[in-house]
């Protein structure tokens, strides 16, 4: 999965008409990153931030990932911790993002 989302990455980013963005992780049937996805997962988030992405919001079930995700934002410095982000549904972390972008002094990445 983490293969495929790095390589859409720059074609996705290229339709995105503004000069910031955020990101919705809908990976509830995640379990765990294996080392070598776990390391492309982080250069991806790396991809990310420097796209212009300032928002992100999660939805995981899996303790293992969760412990990933949290590693992986807190290696790559995205400020707010993991439970501040992470929602039980994906139209929960919509609504996150968009009010983050909507809302200037909220963004987070």
């Amino acid at each position: 999965m983490i293969h495929y989302f790095s390589r859409a990455l720059e074609q996705c980013r290229a339709e995105i008409h503004a000069s910031t963005w955020g990101y919705v992780s809908y990976s509830e049937k995640a379990i765990a990153a294996t080392p070598e996805a776990y390391k492309l997962l982080v250069n991806t988030a790396k991809r990310c931030l420097q796209l212009g992405c300032v928002s992100a919001a999660y939805v995981l079930k899996s303790a293992i990932a969760k412990s990933q995700i949290e590693k992986m934002r807190k290696e790559i410095g995205m400020p707010e911790p993991l439970d501040q982000v992470l929602f039980a549904d994906v139209g929960a972390a919509i609504e996150f993002v968009k009010s983050t972008l909507a809302t200037p002094e909220k963004l987070s990445v």
